[in-house]
């Protein structure tokens, strides 16, 4: 089977692996099949211990509530699974949940493909699909389709609704349903940047997209401190996944730098390499990377340096 979703492993993978060797800083995970065409809310700030799993547990139900198959029965989940019977699913999520359910349906492979394609849940939209087969086989061995919701609720990163079919010994069709549902971690304390520490902040970025032409300047205007500084701790934390990063340029990146205006307090730096994950070190620590993707930062930092918009 070859979907989009092949695809874009085999570039995360390469990615990750670039990454590795150019010691980039970490934060590129994979936002799944989708990417970042879902609105994205950001978390729930002060969350109790316990509640994002929850929550993300809760909205996962409420989405396999939502597909409708007419005539279809829930069956038990079988001791062995066939090899081709996974969703189209983002992998090696450490923050996720994935609810599943099994269902048998009297209509063939095809018939159930072509509804679950003509007939995309309330509030979802049509994301990847796809099939197996075998080359001694005239027919497809399984079909795949999958969702996403057009919002996100508060504090979740992504959710997809992923749906597998084989065929069902006896005749019909078994169809595999899955619930994915990622939220976002908490941040470090320590990323936050209280803006009445720092009296200057450095800001480099390319001269134009994917330029290792880079362009710095340092500023020390009071308002322009805090405009950044309230824009880093605004951000979300990024979860622990792969991200296909081919937005990545070699020598190509945006960077804060903001220098404490006494030495007992850090020096913070915020690199952003294109990826979407922005890498923080504070007074030399690494700190659980943050999402930019949907942040005005890389525009405002364009702004400050007089680069045309938008420059990536």
């Amino acid at each position: 089977m070859i979907t989009t979703s092949d695809i874009r492993a085999a570039m995360a993978t390469a990615a990750v692996l670039a990454t590795l060797a150019t010691g980039a800083l970490a934060g590129c995970g994979m936002a799944g099949s989708h990417g970042g065409r879902t609105h994205r809310t950001g978390p729930t700030a002060h969350q109790p211990p316990g509640q994002p799993r929850a929550s993300a547990d809760a909205y996962a139900r409420r989405l396999l509530a939502d597909l409708r198959l007419p005539g279809a029965r829930r069956v038990p989940w079988p001791a062995k699974l066939p090899r081709s019977f996974e969703p189209l699913l983002a992998a090696d999520l450490e923050v996720s949940v994935d609810p599943r359910e099994m269902y048998r349906m009297a209509d063939g492979m095809a018939a159930v493909n072509e509804y679950l394609t003509t007939h995309v849940p309330p509030g979802l939209v049509s994301d990847d699909s796809g099939q197996s087969g075998n080359v001694r086989l005239p027919a497809p061995t399984a079909y795949y389709v999958s969702y996403y919701p057009r919002h996100l609720p508060h504090g979740i990163y992504q959710a997809t609704l992923g749906v597998a079919v084989v065929p069902a010994r006896g005749g019909g069709s078994l169809l595999r349903v899955d619930a994915q549902v990622t939220w976002y971690p908490r941040r470090s304390a320590a990323e936050h940047v209280d803006p009445r520490r720092y009296n200057a902040v450095t800001v480099t970025a390319p001269r134009r997209y994917g330029s290792a032409h880079l362009v710095t300047r340092t500023f020390t205007a009071r308002r322009i401190i805090t405009r950044l500084a309230r824009l880093v701790s605004g951000l979300s934390a990024m979860p622990h996944i792969l991200m296909s990063c081919l937005e990545i340029t070699a020598g190509s990146y945006s960077r804060l730098t903001f220098v404490p205006a006494q030495t007992r307090w850090p020096r913070i730096v915020v690199t952003m390499d294109g990826c979407g994950g922005a890498g923080v070190s504070v007074a030399g620590h690494g700190q659980p990377a943050l999402d930019y993707w949907r942040s005005p930062l890389i525009a405002t930092m364009d702004r400050l340096l007089g680069l045309p918009a938008p420059s990536r």
